[in-house]
This record gives C-alpha cells, sequence and structure tokens, in this order.
C-alpha cells in the first residue's frame, strides 16, 4: 500500500510553536517512529508529504487554487519576501527527518507536481487520527510478528 503522511502534526508536533518561528526545536510525535518503521517492514510504501512543500508557498502564489479563482488575494511583494521563510521551513523537515527518520520514508514529496496519488493519506486533520492517533494507525497497517502455538 502506498501511504503518505502529513509532517505537521503527525510526524512532528505542531502545537508546541508558531508556524512561523524556526527558533524552537521540532518535537517527534510519540509513536511515530515505532510505527512508520513498522509499517515499512511490513511492506507498505511511505511517502513524505507536507504543506511545507506547497508549490504556491516555495514558487508562486498563482499555483494556488483559491489565489486563481479571487477568493484569497496575496501581496506579490510580501509574498516575495516570505519566499526564502518558507524555503526555510521546508529545509527544516529535511533536515529532521535526515536526523531523526533515516531511511524510514522511500520519498520526500518536494510539493512542485502537486498532490500525489496515493492509497491512504494520513493527515493529523483527520477525524480517524485525530481519534486514534499512531497506535490506531500500527494496528491497522504495522507489521505482525507469528506468534508461537
Amino acid at each position: 500500500m502506498l501511504i503518505s503522511f502529513e509532517f505537521d502534526g503527525v510526524i512532528v508536533r505542531d502545537d508546541t510553536r508558531a508556524f512561523d518561528d524556526l527558533e524552537t526545536p521540532l518535537e517527534l510525535v510519540p509513536g511515530a517512529s515505532l510505527t512508520l518503521r513498522s509499517l515499512r517492514r511490513a511492506g507498505h510504501i511511505l511517502l513524505l508529504c507536507s504543506d511545507r512543500a506547497n508549490r504556491a508557498l516555495r514558487v508562486d502564489p498563482r499555483l494556488d487554487p483559491l489565489v486563481t479563482a479571487g477568493v484569497v488575494k496575496v501581496d506579490p511583494v510580501l509574498w516575495k519576501e516570505q519566499q526564502g521563510f518558507f524555503e526555510n521551513r521546508y529545509q527544516e523537515m529535511l533536515a529532521f527527518v535526515l536526523a531523526y527518520l533515516p531511511g524510514v520514508f522511500h520519498a520526500i514529496d518536494d510539493g512542485l507536481q502537486g498532490k500525489p496519488v496515493v492509497d491512504l493519506h494520513i493527515d493529523a486533520k483527520a477525524r480517524a487520527f485525530n481519534q486514534g492517533g499512531w497506535p490506531a494507525i500500527m494496528q491497522c497497517f504495522g507489521y505482525r510478528t507469528r506468534r508461537a502455538r
């Protein structure tokens, strides 16, 4: 099964610091590492996706469908000033994964192609994740060892 994971709120806690805070260290969500490694051992393909890699934030705000539709207004000068910040958030994610979860993900999406097609996407804003968290994911999809009889 191809499973994608949102970074903020699923891999790292997103309630411990402000969105624009790049100084406070990121914290791994309890159970994330064990479950991700279990899913990989079970043969699943793991993809890290993140709004940090949103191509509208990193490349051009006109790539955001809400901007194109006129629902959200973007100041091009302000966006240009903030572009480096968004790239830094993306690089922070890559560095965190390299340091704390090396070899866990088969790929890390850079967001430039839009949303990938996957069998299952785990997002902290999804109701099912909020109700069961990592233990529920482990129980449903994790590696199962054979028990001696």
